[in-house]
């Protein structure tokens, strides 16, 4: 499919999310995060893990 045929169906609110390739989509200011969880920290012991720790 040629832009100017993508870029009427998107002006004209047509449906483009089959000609779209999801599979790699980002959602800017939502990546997951990495942090400590209070929970974890009393009940589980810490593992050296490369660089930083993880939880068993």
């Amino acid at each position: 499919m040629k832009a100017t045929e993508f870029d009427a169906k998107f002006d004209r609110g047509e449906d483009i999310t089959e000609f779209l390739d999801l599979s790699q989509a980002k959602r800017p200011g939502h990546e997951q995060k990495r942090g400590e969880h209070p929970i974890l920290e009393k009940t589980l012991p810490k593992k050296r893990h490369g660089k930083g720790f993880s939880y068993l």
